[in-house]
């Protein structure tokens, strides 16, 4: 339900960013426009879901961005106005927002959500590939995709 709201919210100002187009503002305002006012709209508490959400879900925040850059860029495919943007693909932009938050949960044992973090990984006799900082196991889907856990896993 939160995120069907924030793209009806993102959607009613993507007729801003029409009018702003009609207007004959520059591509570079355009493009500050969309990144202030309608992308924030959809990094708004995207740490507290991301993991969880369902690819249909995840259509539905790409698909108002795709509507966002054929306004901006209407010309242009959509991956080619992402390059010529040089912005990322919402998905890949939503991470890079999870990660920094985690760096700080982990950094800070202060931190409020601290204590939310699984038991640190003990170290193994064996050599393995990729070193684990936490020992996760998980029962379900739901445990699995939440915040603390998909960051740390």
């Amino acid at each position: 339900m939160h995120v069907s709201e924030i793209v009806k919210i993102a959607s009613k100002r993507l007729y801003f960013l029409r009018q702003l187009k009609r207007a004959q503002v520059e591509k570079a305002d355009l493009l500050r426009f969309y990144t202030c006012c309608i992308r924030s709209v959809c990094d708004y508490a995207i740490p507290v879901f991301h993991a969880s959400l369902p690819q249909y879900v995840i259509d539905d925040l790409e698909r108002v961005e795709t509507r966002a850059l054929s306004i901006i860029c209407p010309t242009l495919s959509y991956d080619n106005s992402l390059a010529s943007l040089d912005l990322g693909l919402l998905v890949v932009h939503h991470q890079r927002l999870c990660q920094p938050l985690l760096d700080n949960i982990l950094e800070d044992n202060d931190h409020r959500f601290h204590h939310l973090l699984p038991d640190p990984h003990s170290p193994s006799k064996h050599t393995l590939r990729h070193a684990r900082a936490f020992d996760v196991k998980f029962k379900t889907c739901r445990a699995r995709n939440c915040f603390i856990n998909h960051a740390s896993g």
